[in-house]
């Protein structure tokens, strides 16, 4: 959801200010929709909240 936020950010408060590719990735809403898209695909991993308290409660490791 929230990557299509930022595309929608983009679109309506950025996209008159584009004149090159350059001008569009340097905006921060472009590196928020990469994080995002990141997240997405490769998931929270170590950082996710579910690992934390299992590691927390001295559960042995669960199978990812």
């Amino acid at each position: 959801m929230l990557v299509v936020v930022m595309i929608v950010a983009i679109k309506v408060a950025k996209w008159g200010d584009v004149d090159s590719l350059e001008t569009l990735l340097g905006f921060e809403e472009v590196t928020y929709l990469a994080a995002f898209l990141w997240l997405a695909i490769a998931g929270p991993g170590a950082a996710s909240l579910d690992r934390l308290l299992l590691n927390a409660t001295g559960h042995p490791k669960e199978s990812t």
